[in-house]
């Protein structure tokens, strides 16, 4: 039988931007672990091997390998609960892949999230792109008058080019916004 690993779908979403750098952190978001149905029915032992799973590929920059002695070396315990199961249970947070399923496995896996990531923060973004963060996110913002503005000042933020247009967005929330949306 070929080898099977764990990858983490929309992996991006828990370490935005940050591929060039050390790993410290990945984010878990609390709409995540408080507000996702699907999330909240699993058992918490799964919860927390689907944290393990999202820590593990970021840290490695590759699908995680379904082996019961790696996975017991990284802190699974196995008899509590049979991986098998966990991935049954987590199907819709991961997907199962082998080194000939079409998913990068190797040094092309970082490049294909980074070149999403540049599609996905290109910057000027569309007004469309604008419109649909801001609605996404029930942001208490105007994205038309955002968004010329940016146009109109040449997508600077003072004298610098902007780097990240959705964070410029959190920038024109209120100050009790800006705290929650630092956690997004």
């Amino acid at each position: 039988m070929q080898q099977q690993f764990v990858h983490i779908k929309s992996l991006e979403k828990y370490h935005p931007g940050y591929k060039d750098r050390n790993l410290i952190w990945c984010k878990v978001y609390f709409n995540m672990v408080n507000a996702d149905p699907e999330f909240e029915m699993l058992e918490e032992i799964d919860k927390w091997r689907f944290i393990a799973f999202i820590m593990l590929e970021l840290q490695y920059k590759k699908p995680v390998p379904i082996n019961n002695d790696y996975l017991t070396r990284k802190g699974y315990n196995l008899k509590k609960r049979p991986i098998s199961l966990t991935l049954k249970m987590l199907h819709n947070f991961i997907d199962v892949v082998t080194e000939d399923s079409g998913l990068p496995l190797q040094a092309c896996y970082t490049d294909k999230i980074r070149e999403d990531k540049i599609r996905e923060d290109k910057i000027p973004p569309t007004k469309d792109d604008v419109e649909n963060y801001i609605k996404e996110n029930e942001y208490p913002i105007n994205a038309n008058k955002w968004y010329n503005h940016y146009q109109a000042k040449g997508w600077l933020v003072g004298k610098t080019k902007m780097k990240d247009w959705k964070a410029a967005v959190r920038t024109w929330l209120p100050d009790k916004k800006k705290e929650e949306a630092w956690f997004d």
